[in-house]
């Protein structure tokens, strides 16, 4: 379970076979977002036991090339 609030991203996970009673995680971890990434890209892929998070940076915090006119 992946999820996002007030800038934190937190990832949980349990495994099928677990045995806790309590319910609890087998494994989480929550991070705090940096600035400048595009919560609303944010995506997850889970391939051969490895979770990998795409992160993608705003356009507004990329940063641009402005052209110098001469003349």
């Amino acid at each position: 379970q992946i999820q996002l609030d007030k800038g934190l991203l937190s990832v949980e996970a349990r495994r099928s076979a677990s045995t806790d009673v309590k319910g609890r995680p087998d494994y989480r971890r929550v991070f705090q977002m940096p600035e400048g990434i595009d919560e609303g890209r944010i995506a997850a892929e889970l391939a051969n036991g490895v979770l990998r998070l795409h992160l993608p940076k705003s356009a507004a915090s990329k940063p641009r090339e402005i052209p110098v006119h001469v003349g």
